[in-house]
């Protein structure tokens, strides 16, 4: 049985970043995949979404992700969260957008606020 796309959006922040299983990036990614992220321009394909994420995962240690909201239409997720890292006085929310096409993301669009200064 597969995972919905509402599963799929879970498992990243709870099981790939929160909890750092960088394997899942094979099984929750299309190779091909598109991240459009704020931090970085577009990253093409899974491999260089995996660099990405290893390298700021390793600078931040700390920081920690809470799902305020999942909401799933078809193969059209939006996700909505906090990112927390007590450690380097960080607070920011951000949205993201994503298609998920044969249980894989193949396209995604993050929207971010940053909070420190709150």
């Amino acid at each position: 049985m597969s995972d919905s796309p509402k599963d799929i959006a879970y498992k990243i922040y709870h099981d790939l970043l929160d909890k750092r299983q960088l394997q899942l990036c094979d099984t929750l990614f299309d190779e091909n995949c598109v991240l459009h992220l704020r931090r970085a321009k577009a990253l093409h394909g899974r491999d260089q979404y995996k660099k990405y994420l290893e390298k700021w995962l390793q600078e931040n240690p700390d920081l920690k992700y809470d799902v305020k909201d999942i909401i799933a239409e078809e193969n059209k997720v939006a996700v909505r969260w906090e990112e927390h890292d007590t450690a380097k006085d960080l607070h920011s929310r951000a949205q993201i957008f994503l298609h998920i096409t044969n249980n894989k993301v193949t396209e995604g669009w993050e929207i971010w606020e940053n909070l420190t200064e709150e």
